[in-house]
């Protein structure tokens, strides 16, 4: 009669730790043959984005005694258009930090570098009417309280540690996860159907390849909205005096700011300008002395680049459009001072 198959017959010599180092090793190999199969398709790592990562790049604009020392606020607009190798390229070694965070109004954030730190750089701040609405100035403030109250040396490790990890493997980036490798594989010939592309770096900045995307009405907005949607928004008169308040606040000490409307277009921009007129809202944010504002409408050559998705630039035209920012911006007075 033929042994039970529990017999230590049927494992290695060696037993269960032999054993169970073999299947180690050939998940290993496994792994590492996925991530050279990912790499060889044009795969490309993505650092996620985390609460570690704003902390990370907050503690090291407060800490820069550079007086250019420059911090990006809003949302993945700004995130993805605004290139710091074109920054880099017009104002040598400027020190630049991402702060925005996806989809969030920088209101918070914004209030508490004019309340509770002794900024005095440069700010670019990426606003839009939804980002002045409502409860819109509570939306960063996890960043702040993370900040505050658990941004310390155990989490520095585990950031750095896990930056490395994401930074050196494919795999780490969810699209490519070993359950979608697996059912993708199952039911077709290539990798996931929408390749990945949207892609951050350490330094938070995150860079957005449509070529990448198959199907671009995918990623249509809305059709446009009834006007009759447009309504007062009871939020917005006590958003814009936190706004005043922190910009003032802010120049007071010598800060320079820049308030932009960078560009949307299609439905997107006509479901936002229905929602939150220009008129009504944007034009009525007044700038002291020492703030730039501008509005994307009013820079033709920041209207004219394209956005696939309606609200995004792509990144092989985001060192051209922050070139033409920077340049409108230095024309209405935001000049970065010499080393």
């Amino acid at each position: 009669m033929p042994s039970s198959i529990f017999s230590s017959e049927r494992a290695p010599k060696g037993g269960i730790g032999a054993t169970i180092g073999i299947a180690v090793l050939c998940a290993i190999l496994l792994l590492a043959g996925i991530e050279v199969f990912l790499r060889s398709n044009d795969g490309r790592t993505n650092l996620p984005l985390s609460k570690s990562r704003y902390a990370d790049n907050l503690e090291k604009g407060l800490a820069n005694p550079d007086r250019r020392t420059t911090l990006l606020l809003g949302a993945s607009r700004v995130r993805s258009g605004f290139s710091s190798a074109a920054f880099a390229k017009r104002y040598g070694n400027a020190p630049l930090y991402y702060l925005a965070t996806p989809g969030e109004s920088p209101l918070a954030l914004l209030t508490y570098l004019a309340d509770r730190s002794a900024f005095s750089g440069y700010l670019i701040v990426a606003l839009s009417g939804e980002f002045m609405s409502g409860n819109a100035y509570l939306q960063q403030d996890y960043v702040v309280n993370y900040y505050e109250d658990e941004w310390n040396l155990n989490q520095k490790i585990n950031h750095r540690t896990g930056d490395w990890i994401s930074g050196n493997l494919v795999l780490r980036q969810e699209v490519y996860s070993i359950a979608n490798i697996i059912r993708t594989t199952l039911t077709e010939t290539a990798l996931p159907p929408v390749p990945y592309w949207r892609r951050n770096e350490a330094t938070g900045e995150s860079f957005y390849d449509f070529s990448r995307v198959r199907d671009l009405s995918l990623l249509a907005p809305p059709r446009r909205v009834s006007t009759s949607l447009e309504h007062p928004d009871p939020g917005w008169k006590a958003n814009r005096s936190r706004l005043q308040k922190a910009v003032s606040g802010l120049t007071a000490r010598g800060a320079k700011i820049a308030l932009v409307r960078l560009p949307t277009s299609g439905n997107r921009w006509l479901n936002e300008n229905t929602r939150w007129p220009r008129e009504k809202y944007w034009n009525r944010i007044s700038s002291p002395a020492g703030v730039v504002k501008l509005h994307f409408q009013d820079v033709d050559v920041i209207g004219r680049f394209d956005q696939p998705d309606w609200s995004h630039i792509d990144e092989r035209d985001k060192a051209a459009f922050t070139s033409a920012l920077l340049t409108a911006l230095e024309s209405r007075g935001m000049t970065w001072d010499k080393p």
